[in-house]
């Protein structure tokens, strides 16, 4: 199963839609972020086929749930990851951007908590 949840609209009319998707293992989703053309076609220039779906490092209960431009053009993404808060950038190209964090991805542990975002 696939779900969509976040929507931005890039400066070129360009439109990126975050959600996740079932990553096969048992329930668990990923992170997964698709860009459309501003006719409506998926964006085969983002990440070689319009779309990009990775995981945060949990493999159950991850999902964007809001997705931010940057001025640079870059893209951050938020979600859950199981009980942390994650944050992961891509590049304008649709790849993760290594330079945040070293991988691309960040986290952040929210003590007593079972869900968070």
């Amino acid at each position: 199963m696939t779900s969509g949840s976040a929507v931005a609209i890039q400066s070129d009319g360009k439109i990126l839609v975050g959600g996740y998707k079932n990553n096969g293992v048992s329930t668990g989703e990923d992170f997964v972020v698709a860009r459309y053309t501003a006719t409506g076609s998926l964006d085969k220039t983002f990440s070689g086929d319009g779309w990009i779906s990775f995981t945060m490092g949990n493999t159950t209960d991850e999902r964007v749930t809001a997705i931010a431009i940057q001025t640079d053009g870059k893209i951050v993404v938020v979600g859950p990851s199981g009980d942390r808060f994650a944050v992961a950038r891509l590049t304008i190209a649709g790849v993760l951007d290594t330079t945040f964090s070293g991988d691309g991805k960040a986290y952040a542990s929210v003590p007593g908590t079972s869900s968070v975002l």
